[in-house]
């Protein structure tokens, strides 16, 4: 299984924080590491599951920068952060991940989708999952061991949802 864990490109050109409930775009060019995603990708690692963490914040890439390192990983599930401030551009990571192969699972984390999860699920047709819980570690692991089994369960529901409209 290939997993890539992505910190979204920057809204300002110096930066945004998403990290515990981010303040949104920095006033001066200092980007903090992304904790959140470093402690996701430690621990993945750690119960065996090797995969590929990209800051885009810091490295300050683009979102054709994101598109490239997809298709270059080519990975079955990505992680992405987000805050408040910067979520249309966060969304945007999911919506490349489809265009690049529309099977990745795409999932979101931070305080803005535990906040509004039904209207982070509303903004974006490209959105597979959120990580609603603070064990963000856990969470993933979980998703992740048991990948297969929902992606069945996807498509069930996605076929179902179909059906009705």
């Amino acid at each position: 299984m290939r997993i890539l864990i992505i910190e979204p490109p920057a809204v300002s050109k110096f930066g945004n924080q998403r990290i515990f409930g981010g303040n949104g775009s920095n006033k001066s060019d200092f980007r903090k590491p992304p904790l959140d995603l470093m402690m996701i990708s430690g621990y993945l690692r750690k119960e065996g599951f090797d995969n590929v963490l990209i800051d885009a914040n810091a490295s300050r890439k683009t979102v054709d920068d994101v598109r490239e390192a997809m298709e270059k990983e080519a990975p079955d599930v990505v992680f992405f952060s987000t805050s408040t401030c910067t979520i249309y551009k966060d969304l945007l990571v999911a919506k490349t991940a489809k265009e690049v192969n529309p099977s990745i699972i795409t999932i979101a984390l931070g305080t803005h989708v535990m906040a509004l999860p039904e209207d982070t699920f509303k903004e974006s047709e490209y959105l597979d999952a959120i990580i609603y819980s603070n064990e963000w570690e856990q969470a993933a692991l979980n998703i992740v061991t048991n990948l297969p089994h929902l992606k069945m369960q996807m498509v069930y529901f996605s076929e179902n949802l179909a059906a009705k409209l």
